[in-house]
């Protein structure tokens, strides 16, 4: 997977006004990080990876969460792959969920799954330089 970054950024509002909030959940002393988590209006709604940068980064719904949030003005510019994440003031527009701070926009470029056999192994393929 590429991915594009864009530059850094001052985004959000007032931390009170925020619908969204990364937290962490605190462990017993010397029992590693807990879970971190995205919150939208005081409820958690998604379990979130470590992303170490090379690993897909995974959102994990969690049961409790019983609400969408639905920006009704970027919807219809999210239908299509913006090149840029700036098209059409998405990030400007999903900032202003989010406590005010200095974020990275980050745009991962998708790329084909890889074939599998019948038996759902990857495929392997051998490529030779001439």
């Amino acid at each position: 997977m590429m991915i594009k970054f864009g530059e850094p950024r001052r985004l959000g509002v007032p931390a009170p006004e925020a619908r969204l909030r990364f937290e962490a959940e605190q462990r017993e002393t010397g029992g590693g990080p807990g879970r971190r988590l995205l919150v939208v209006d005081g409820e958690p709604f998604f379990e979130l990876s470590f992303w170490c940068g090379t690993c897909a980064f995974l959102f994990r719904r969690l049961e409790t969460a019983r609400q969408t949030l639905s920006l009704e003005s970027v919807q219809e510019r999210l239908t299509g792959a913006p090149a840029d994440p700036d098209d059409g003031g998405v990030i400007d527009a999903f900032g202003a969920l989010l406590p005010e701070g200095e974020y990275l926009p980050v745009r991962p470029a998708p790329e084909p799954a890889p074939k599998t056999t019948p038996a759902g192994q990857p495929q392997r393929t051998l490529e030779m330089a001439n």
